[in-house]
């Protein structure tokens, strides 16, 4: 079945969403310094994999109206946007519906640490709807309604 980051590929390249080159390990490692934090296996392979949507040739996102971001665009959440329910950083990947809601997972620095993703509508507190960013792309994939919200 290949590892979360080919499912995506795959996927989004039957949906002709232009993706971008996969992101190189020393992109990834000075996303990790800049902030602190780690980035967990299956983040690191979708990455590594695909690296976002190309927005210059997709538009603004895919047939679900999702846009995923390349690494040099995941930046923490805005305190602004939401009300963060603790210190640790979170960091948006995914935006719906030109931000309608965001997508962000909570990374840490060490590497035992969980990265839950949580939706984000502006203003309100976050909502877990997956423990890993695998679950979260694999509910995506799937089309479930506890990720995709409508």
């Amino acid at each position: 079945m290949g590892t979360i980051g080919e499912q995506l590929k795959e996927y989004w390249s039957r949906d002709v969403v232009f993706m971008r080159p996969g992101a190189t390990a020393s992109q990834i490692e000075a996303f990790e310094e800049r902030y602190g934090v780690f980035v967990p296996a299956d983040l690191r392979d979708y990455f590594e994999t695909v690296n976002g949507f190309d927005l210059s040739k997709t538009g603004f996102c895919d047939n679900n109206c999702f846009s995923f971001f390349p690494i040099e665009e995941v930046v923490p959440v805005d305190n602004e946007y939401w009300q963060n329910p603790d210190a640790e950083p979170y960091f948006i990947l995914v935006d719906f519906m030109i931000a309608s809601a965001v997508y962000a997972i909570r990374l840490a620095g060490d590497a035992n640490s969980e990265s839950p993703v949580f939706v984000v509508y502006p203003r309100d507190r976050p909502i877990r709807i997956a423990s890993s960013f695998s679950e979260f792309a694999e509910g995506y994939l799937k089309g479930e309604d506890s990720i995709l919200g409508y």
